[in-house]
């Protein structure tokens, strides 16, 4: 039996055990095991298969295909809500809102990112929490919200530190910059990509570095 389903296995006997109170306890020759042992192969299955489809649909949005990706990741979203993956489901979210972001739909976007944004808040998912508050930070930019945009890059920024993702904090200096460049205020701005500059260069991430650089 894999690693994985005999671990989900032993999980969940323990919680049904659990929930059926001390005084209603079954031996364990009454478990029906079979059946929990079908069930739970079914979900690591659909957990499989949204982990192929996001795959697909992060491909697809790297080539700029995002109707194909809209509707990969509107899949994925349905599977892992099936099968009560709340940390995949946010992370899925920002996704999508990623996508309608790209796609200059920024009140879907925001929509998007909002329900990310309330379910990784909800169970600490603190990575997909800083990533999609760089998201709604991108797309208040791009609304010329800079006053809210600089929030959520800023809340971004702390997450990003807290968490040691390096890539991330240059990306939200970076964006932080980028305001600061909108609003006028270039010292500010060139303090930012700088910070930005030296983490690039630190993690060898080029292509960051030529866009910062630029």
């Amino acid at each position: 039996m894999p690693y994985r389903l005999k671990k989900f296995l032993s999980l969940f006997l323990t919680t049904s055990l659990l929930c059926l109170g001390s005084h209603l306890l079954p031996t364990v020759s009454s478990i029906p095991t079979a059946q929990i042992l079908a069930q739970a192969q079914a979900t690591q299955d659909r957990a499989d298969e949204a982990q192929q489809l996001y795959q697909t649909g992060v491909e697809q949005l790297n080539r700029g295909q995002f109707g194909e990706a809209l509707e990969t990741f509107k899949q994925v979203l349905v599977i892992f809500q099936e099968i009560g993956n709340r940390v995949e489901e946010g992370n899925t979210l920002n996704n999508l809102g990623a996508v309608y972001s790209k796609l200059g739909k920024y009140q879907q976007a925001l929509n998007y990112f909002q329900q990310s944004l309330a379910i990784s808040q909800k169970i600490g998912a603190r990575s997909v929490q800083g990533a999609t508050l760089n998201n709604l930070g991108e797309v208040y930019r791009n609304l010329g919200k800079y006053q809210q945009a600089l929030d959520k890059f800023q809340q971004a920024l702390a997450i990003a530190q807290e968490l040691g993702i390096r890539a991330g904090e240059g990306s939200t200096f970076n964006n932080l910059g980028l305001v600061y460049h909108e609003l006028g205020q270039y010292q500010q701005a060139l303090d930012y990509y700088q910070q930005a500059l030296v983490i690039q260069q630190e993690i060898g991430a080029r292509s960051a570095q030529g866009a910062t650089l630029n």
